[in-house]
């Protein structure tokens, strides 16, 4: 990511962050403009290499990695598509100037309501992922006199080896449809008047570090699509998910955005099918840190604390995931580091961030790596703590694109 110290202070592209601590305060999140725009290019110059006057090969970002309406509005301009798993990150969508004729929606339970609002702003296609929502878009197409393009989520039970809480491919997750009764439904829809199956859609799991299942689970929609075929069912497009990972920790081997489209495109070739992908953690994951004050130092038996002002309601992963992200000073001196247990002020044991070797001490600041994706977008105002602010530096200056808001702001809603 662009974050380096120069003089013994930590920047971000051309910014110092003490800079925006000064005027902003912590906890706060800030991201580098260059690292997410880049991992967009790098996504389009690598399909790039595989479109035909057939295939357009396609990416669309998912929203619920990070959902700020000004990383949206950078990223809409980029002429992509967005993955969605609701109508409020639809609805953020088009507040950022995105089309919702680009978009997937996707989710597992969506509400009628979401349906109809999703249908009358003239999304893309629906990803289905039950007979019953299947049922259910049937007849509100009927409703509405309109037709709808839908493709179907097939669950193909193969193990990405993840954390068993972003772990959706296998045949115990709630997500998807089995291929047996995939196949049944394609044939229903087909003799639909008002429904259209475009595509078939799958989603393994995320922060995958191996491309063989993706390679696995290619090969499985396959077959679905040779038998479709038979069926004289062609689909235009196969989505093949996100779930691509980034290195959390400096001693993990990632694949790169370029060997995991040629894993995907290289298959495709000669076939009429367009890949569509739904990155989210790869192009926004590296480009964000979590700006935080150590409040006390707190000594006990077999283990120091370092007691910082940002806790698990600002940053969730470490505690729901056990994720490890990288913790580094602001400002660097001469010394020995000493290691400290890394905790926030949340009211639970699970509100800590590992342990970390540093040169501290109360008062100083510290910078949580690799958190653009899964970090603001889960914050929460547990222990009526208020989210973070949100800044995006643009090379060499900043700007706040989210505020932190008041504790007023968090009673405005409630009666007594």
């Amino acid at each position: 990511m662009t974050i380096n110290y120069i003089n013994h202070e930590l920047y971000m592209e051309k910014v110092r962050l003490y800079d925006i601590i000064s005027k902003v305060g912590t906890p706060t999140y800030v991201y580098s403009k260059a690292c997410f725009m880049s991992r967009i290019t790098r996504y389009m110059n690598a399909l790039k290499k595989y479109q035909t006057a057939t295939q357009k090969h396609q990416i669309h970002y998912a929203v619920k990695a990070n959902s700020n309406l000004t990383i949206l509005k950078n990223i809409a301009a980029e002429n992509i598509g967005f993955d969605v798993v609701s109508f409020g990150e639809l609805d953020r969508v088009i507040r950022a100037n995105g089309s919702a004729k680009k978009n997937i929606f996707s989710g597992v339970s969506k509400t009628e309501y979401e349906l109809n609002a999703a249908i009358a702003l003239g999304i893309h296609c629906f990803n289905i992922e039950s007979e019953a929502e299947l049922n259910q878009i049937q007849y509100l197409a009927e409703h509405n006199k309109t037709m709808i393009d839908i493709a179907f989520r097939v669950n193909l039970d193969i193990d990405p080896k993840t954390h068993p809480y972003i772990s959706t491919g296998l045949e115990k997750n709630k997500f998807g449809i089995d291929i047996p009764l995939a196949k049944k439904l394609y044939l229903v829809a087909a003799k639909s008047s008002v429904l259209r199956p475009i595509g078939v859609a799958c989603h393994i799991g995320s922060q995958l570090t191996d491309l063989a299942p993706f390679s696995d689970a290619l090969t499985r929609v396959f077959d679905l699509v040779s038998y479709l075929k038979k069926n004289n069912i062609t689909l235009q497009h196969i989505d093949m998910g996100g779930g691509l990972g980034i290195p959390y920790e400096p001693t993990m081997i990632m694949p790169t955005i370029e060997s995991y489209i040629d894993t995907l495109c290289s298959p495709l070739q000669g076939r009429s099918e367009s890949l569509f992908l739904e990155p989210g953690r790869s192009i926004i994951g590296e480009s964000g840190v979590l700006l935080t004050q150590v409040n006390l130092i707190k000594h006990q038996k077999n283990k120091t604390f370092a007691m910082i002002d940002a806790g698990m309601n600002d940053l969730l992963r470490p505690a729901l995931y056990h994720a490890k992200h990288r913790i580094c000073e602001l400002k660097v001196r001469s010394g020995s580091a000493e290691s400290y247990h890394v905790v926030g002020p949340v009211c639970e044991t699970s509100d800590q961030f590992c342990s970390h070797h540093l040169m501290i001490k109360p008062g100083d600041y510290l910078s949580i790596l690799d958190v653009g994706a899964y970090g603001m977008s889960m914050a929460s105002n547990y222990n009526t703590r208020l989210k973070p602010a949100e800044v995006l530096v643009t090379d060499n200056t900043w700007h706040v694109i989210r505020q932190r808001g008041s504790y007023h702001d968090l009673c405005q809603l409630e009666k007594i």
